[in-house]
This record gives C-alpha cells, sequence and structure tokens, in this order.
C-alpha cells in the first residue's frame, strides 16, 4: 500500500497516473484493463473496448480503498501473466518496495511490453535535521523513533535509500524494462511526456 507526505499521497499519486493512461487508451480505441493489488490481487477487471468502459476503469482506479496493507509485486504479475495470453502494453505503477518479484518482472516483459512507473516520495530520499522523529511502516504498522539531530543516521538513511534505488535501477536495466521516476511534489506531465516522446522515436 502506497503512502506520501508532500502534495498528495503516493497512492493518490498512482491512481491519477492509472486513470490518465486509461484517458489516453480511448483517443487510439484500445483496450483497458487494471489490476490491483496489495499483498494479493484484490481487483481484476478485464481490459475491453469501448468510452463506458474506460470510465468503469477509472472510478474504480481514483475510489478503490485496499483491503490488505503489505505488498507483493511478485504476486500481481504472477497473476498478469496467466490471465493476458495475448501481447499487451502493461503499466506497473508501484513504488517498488519489495523484494523477490524480478523473475515475475522478466517473464511479463517477453510476453508484454512492460513498462514500469515508479511513484516516488522526496521525503524518503533523505531525512530532515529535526530532532527526534516519529516513523510509522503503513505496510507492518510499526513504529520506530529516531534522532534525525544526529549527522550519521540521516548519512546511513541516505545511504540505505541510494543502495535501493541503485538496486530497483538495476533489476529495470538488466531485463530491459522501461521505467520512468516520477514524484508526489513535482507534476507528473513533463516526465511522461519526455518518456513517450523519446520512446516513439525508437519505435520509428
Amino acid at each position: 500500500m502506497l503512502k506520501s507526505t508532500v502534495r498528495r499521497f503516493k497512492n493518490e499519486l498512482a491512481a491519477e497516473l492509472a486513470a490518465l493512461l486509461a484517458f489516453s487508451a480511448i483517443k487510439n480505441n484500445d483496450r483497458v484493463g487494471a489490476l490491483i493489488f496489495t499483498e494479493v490481487v484484490e481487483k481484476y477487471i478485464p481490459p475491453k473496448k469501448g468510452r463506458k468502459h474506460v470510465l468503469r476503469v477509472v472510478r474504480e482506479l481514483l475510489a478503490y480503498e485496499p483491503i490488505h496493507r503489505r505488498t507483493s509485486i511478485e504476486t500481481a504479475v504472477r497473476y498478469l501473466n496467466n490471465v493476458l495470453s495475448k501481447k499487451c502494453v502493461a503499466f506497473l505503477i508501484s513504488d517498488f518496495f519489495d523484494q523477490g518479484y524480478e523473475k515475475a518482472l522478466r517473464v511479463a516483459n517477453q510476453r508484454h511490453d512492460l513498462i514500469a512507473l515508479s511513484v516516488n516520495d522526496p521525503r524518503e530520499r533523505e531525512l530532515p535535521d529535526v530532532g527526534i522523529m516519529q516513523l510509522l511502516d503503513p505496510e507492518t504498522g510499526e513504529v520506530i523513533w529516531i534522532d534525525t539531530s544526529l549527522r550519521q543516521v540521516r548519512e546511513q538513511y541516505q545511504q540505505l535509500t541510494k543502495t535501493f534505488t541503485e538496486t530497483r535501477n538495476k533489476i529495470f536495466k538488466r531485463n530491459r524494462i522501461e521505467f520512468v521516476d516520477l514524484f508526489t511534489h513535482q507534476p507528473y506531465d513533463v516526465p511522461l511526456v519526455k518518456f513517450f516522446r523519446e520512446r516513439a522515436k525508437r519505435f520509428r
């Protein structure tokens, strides 16, 4: 389950992105479906054409409240691999705070055109120097207290987030999965437009 601190929640950004992609598909008369997941697949809407169907998908995306807290990208991607037999363009929208999903992504990208949209909160990249801070893990409910006034604590945290990002990017590049980083405190139209323009050039 995605959380955030700046401007909008990560799950709100994810829903907006999915809705935008669904509306874009109307212009091309493409089939549109949706798979909403946490640690399980909570809802699956099979791909169909038509404005009425797309509007239903958008309503579900914007209004859905997840039942579970944890995340399993592997479970979602395996489900996608099982239910979709025809090749499609699949957008995987997540913060990718998970492990053990590389093999499932590799298989999915071999069968489909998989594009990863990573939603990020800038506050998760580094800690501000504000003294004692309470941190809540939204997936487990665990609460910890840390002293952000300690430079060593801030540096260790920053190194952890840097290592996470580098590991995630290596997974994408190793498996030739296109990806875009999007942030809760910034408009997402500029990086998305840039990505699709560069992608269009490669397919000419």
